[in-house]
């Protein structure tokens, strides 16, 4: 859009009014020489000495939507993916940084966008060093550009896009133009991505040097240039709570004693508004009677491909081939399950056949999707303490590449190189960084899964792939560097996993793709090696066994506090659950929603002033806060839940307002790549489905009573871990039924 179309759009946007454009929409002041500032940050995890630095551009605004997407474009080039310069230069470099730092990217939420990049847990000597090679590297992209094929592996994945549907599209797409929006501009060419792309490739076309010319301008000779360098202080969170503190006492010094009567009326009265049950009656609300009865069912057909049982099921997946791959992981030596998170990793990180990671990253991003590696422990929907233990393998492509897909995959799966130890020395560090963040930033998780270790085999497995105890593991492994045994540990998981024996598939795609998607399946089941040994039965079911992982240390108590360094608390309250086929799974899921909407909130996140806080119910019953500034208190909030919910203190509305957001989670449309897979992930049936669906539709107050009463009275087994700070940690220090661990 023009600039004259933009302020047209705005004027008609305000009543004709051109105040909103004068006073919101001011561009700020350009810098004439670049700035640098350098601040404290916490201490902690296996990387406590390193620095994190960024720098970061603020950008010229694109004039149209072709300009603002080949920013998008040039960004893309710049640093995704291991064939992207930035990723090459600094991470095979003597820097050895864990990540990027969280802001590299492009932004466009600001009136101007804005791109940075920036390198995470590096020596604080090599900070200079890194500012130079990032100035180095965009003075390299200038004299050498990028090759058309990394182009093209960019331009695929905006097509990809277009016919790739997932639940975020809509969000995605609407957040990619919300900065634009907000700021003026007409959102609507920008929204025609199909054309833009378009009219970018033949820009390309006729002038391959397009993005490289770009650089100059952007950035080399851009000084509105900020480099921000955090360097590690073990006083950190200790200095913070001081000057808050300190902040805290200087602002209470200075009331008044009318200004002290004023905020005693204003908590007063908050406590009152907060107690109080608000009137939703006037608000446009659906009821029960509008939810359909029965459930969405795909036809999907059993096939077979070389022996190796799957599904196929047709939909209009706009020529887009999608396939999962799910192999049994039982059998593993029990050393090797606990190297199956960096395994899923490793797969296609450290690169295949003959394509080394570099090329083998933009190969993947040409010709497909992407490949999605999991570890999965699933519990069984019909009887407790069964489990199913497997490796998920995903991917899709347009059907034009879909040979070629295959033959890229299939090297990852018999080829990957085992022996590059330097990317997997790479990995480890990048692993065992992020799963240290997850503790401060994402406790709750990490304080679930620890209670829920508890109760059933499941628990202990996910407690072993992405728990407190795989933190510790992956930290370890850093230390010891031992990058050669870590190589043959994933080698042999290869080998063992790996063999058509263990696999099953499933396929969606559309009428016309059938011969092509069951091509790519025999292509790659093929070349599989086989176990004569152990010759496969044949079933489409995979199986749930009972199967306890080895050398995971749990907790001795049931009650369990964890020191971090971070300042704020996580909490986490876990009951033993039920099957998804019992009788009492509709009504502790409906409960789970009532909890969180008519208690939890208001008395965790209101009063307490935590950042959230609620309960779910996935198997086992899970109260949660996140952020929470106390302990105990969350702890007894939970308590009280409980009885709240076994004295039957809720209403018939409330009831029917549960089933409503059941029903909005299991009535979301399925995608396309999606649909007909709930067995194949789950294990569970159409007709499990349709029964559940069934018993939350009947469900009445007194059977969710009942149902709490039977699973929430006060001598049920639960178990509670707070992930929390080590000054809070003080408190626990002398009580006999806390267990007291540190990360």
């Amino acid at each position: 859009s023009s600039s004259s179309s933009s302020k047209d759009y705005s004027s008609q946007r305000n009543g004709g009014s051109t105040l909103a454009a004068a006073t919101w929409w001011q561009d700020q002041t350009r810098w004439t020489r670049p700035r640098k500032i350098t601040l404290a940050g916490p201490s902690a995890g296996p990387f406590k000495d390193k620095a994190k630095m960024s720098v970061a551009y603020v950008l010229p605004r694109p004039s149209n939507p072709t300009d603002h997407f080949t920013l998008s474009v040039l960004s893309m080039l710049l640093v995704s993916g291991q064939n992207s310069p930035f990723y090459r230069q600094l991470f095979c470099s003597e820097l050895h940084p864990s990540d990027f730092s969280a802001d590299t990217g492009l932004s466009t939420q600001a009136l101007s966008p804005s791109f940075a990049v920036g390198l995470q847990d590096i020596s604080p000597d090599d900070v200079g060093k890194a500012e130079e090679m990032i100035q180095s590297i965009f003075e390299s992209v200038e004299r050498d550009g990028f090759e058309p094929e990394a182009i093209e592996a960019v331009l695929h994945q905006v097509e990809l896009q277009f016919k790739h549907e997932t639940h975020g599209t809509g969000m995605r797409w609407m957040q990619s133009i919300m900065g634009l929006w907000t700021h003026g501009e007409n959102p609507i060419p920008f929204m025609h991505m199909g054309q833009t792309a378009a009219a970018l490739r033949s820009l390309v076309e006729a002038d391959p040097t397009v993005f490289q010319r770009q650089i100059r301008r952007l950035f080399l000779d851009n000084p509105h240039r900020l480099t921000t360098v955090m360097l590690p202080d073990e006083a950190f969170f200790s200095k913070m709570t001081a000057k808050e503190q300190e902040l805290l006492k200087d602002r209470s010094q200075g009331l008044t004693s009318h200004d002290r009567e004023e905020l005693c009326k204003r908590a007063v009265y908050l406590e009152a508004k907060q107690q109080e049950v608000e009137d939703v009656s006037c608000l446009p609300t659906l009821s029960v009677a509008d939810i359909e009865k029965d459930i969405r069912v795909y036809d999907v057909q059993k096939i077979k491909v070389m022996d190796v049982p799957g599904q196929l099921c047709v939909q209009p997946t706009h020529g887009v081939v999608y396939l999962k791959m799910e192999w049994d992981t039982s059998t593993l030596p029990a050393d090797l399950h606990v190297y199956l998170p960096l395994f899923t990793r490793a797969l296609t990180f450290l690169g295949a056949g003959n394509h080394p990671s570099f090329q083998l990253s933009q190969k993947l991003m040409l010709k497909t999707g992407g490949v999605n590696v999991t570890a999965n422990a699933l519990a069984s929907p019909t009887e407790d303490n069964a489990c199913r233990l497997s490796l998920g393998v995903s991917t899709y492509a347009l059907e034009r590449n879909v040979s070629e897909a295959a033959a890229l995959l299939s090297d990852v799966l018999l080829s990957a190189h085992w022996d590059n130890t330097e990317l997997i020395a790479q990995l480890v560090r990048f692993s065992a960084s992020e799963l240290a963040s997850s503790v401060i930033e994402g406790g709750h998780a990490v304080a679930i899964r620890l209670a829920a270790s508890q109760f059933s085999p499941s628990g202990r497995w996910r407690e072993l792939y992405s728990g407190l105890h795989q933190v510790r593991f992956m930290a370890d492994l850093a230390a010891r560097a031992e990058w050669e045994a870590v190589g043959l540990k994933l080698k042999q998981i290869a080998d063992h996993v790996l063999k058509p024996e263990h696999l099953r598939f499933a396929v969606n795609c559309s009428e016309d793709c059938v011969e092509t998607a069951q091509a790519m399946v025999q292509s790659l089941v093929s070349p599989l090696p086989t176990s004569p040994a152990s010759p496969r039965a044949a079933s489409h079911i995979a199986p749930f066994i009972h199967q306890e992982p080895e050398g995971l240390l749990l907790p001795h108590a049931s009650a369990v506090y964890v020191g971090t360094e971070a300042s704020v608390n996580f909490v986490a309250r876990v009951g033993r659950g039920v099957p998804f086929v019992h009788r009492d799974a509709a009504p502790l899921s409906l409960l789970a929603h009532m909890a969180t909407t008519k208690f939890l909130h208001r008395e965790i996140r209101e009063k307490q002033g935590a950042y959230g806080g609620g309960a779910n119910f996935a198997g086992n019953l899970v109260f949660y806060s996140y952020r929470d500034p106390k302990t105990e208190e969350t702890v007894d909030v939970f308590r009280r839940c409980c009885e709240w919910m076994c004295e039957g203190n809720f209403s018939d509305q409330d009831v029917m307002e549960a089933k409503l957001l059941e029903f909005q989670g299991d009535d979301r449309p399925a995608t396309p790549g999606m649909r007909g897979t709930v067995e194949f992930r789950s294990g569970i049936t159409d007709e499990m489905r349709r029964t559940k669906r069934e018993q939350l539709l009947g469900c009445s107050k007194d059977d969710i009573v009942a149902a709490a009463r039977c699973h929430l009275r006060p001598d049920a087994k639960n178990a509670v871990v707070i992930v929390g700070s080590e000054q809070q940690a003080e408190l626990f220090q002398h009580k006999d039924s806390w267990e007291r661990q540190r990360v």
